[in-house]
């Protein structure tokens, strides 16, 4: 599940329509309320990682 959420949060970022609908937020939220703490602890850093890298490269192009 770790994974999947990598996953469908760089779809989300990389989606220049979707990553500004709230609607699809919230069903990238729910995804992450179906983990342990324990597999959101393991998650957080690499999806900051994943999210200042995405906002790095669009204020640079």
């Amino acid at each position: 599940m770790v994974n999947y959420l990598r996953e469908i949060f760089g779809d989300l970022l990389a989606d220049g329509e979707r990553r500004f609908q709230p609607q699809a937020w919230q069903e990238f939220i729910q995804q992450i309320n179906k983990l342990s703490i324990s597999q959101v602890e393991k998650s957080r850093w690499w999806l900051c990682a994943i999210a200042m890298k995405t906002f790095l490269f669009r204020t640079r192009v």
